[in-house]
C-alpha cells in the first residue's frame, strides 16, 4: 500500500465536508433569498463535484483481462 492509498480516505472525507458546506451555503442563500450567494454556492458545489469525480473513478477502477483463454502469445524470439 503506497502513501497515496493511505491518504485517499482523508481526501474523500475532506471533499465530503466541502460538499456539506456547499449545501449549507445554498440553504442559507435560499432562506435569505440571496441570488448571488445561491449562484456562488452552486458554483462551489459544482467545483467540489468536479474534484470528487477522479477520486470516485479511482476507487472503481477494474483491471481488464486480455481477451482469449490462454496467456499472450510470444513471437518466438
Amino acid at each position: 500500500m503506497n502513501h497515496q492509498d493511505k491518504d485517499a480516505p482523508f481526501h474523500m472525507a475532506g471533499w465530503v465536508l466541502f460538499l456539506v458546506c456547499a449545501f449549507l451555503f445554498l440553504y442559507v442563500a435560499i432562506r435569505d433569498s440571496d441570488l448571488v450567494l445561491a449562484l456562488a454556492s452552486l458554483v462551489f458545489l459544482a467545483g467540489c463535484i468536479a474534484f470528487l469525480i477522479p477520486l470516485l473513478k479511482k476507487d472503481r477502477k477494474v483491471t481488464k483481462l486480455p481477451s482469449g483463454d490462454g496467456p499472450p502469445e510470444s513471437d518466438g524470439k
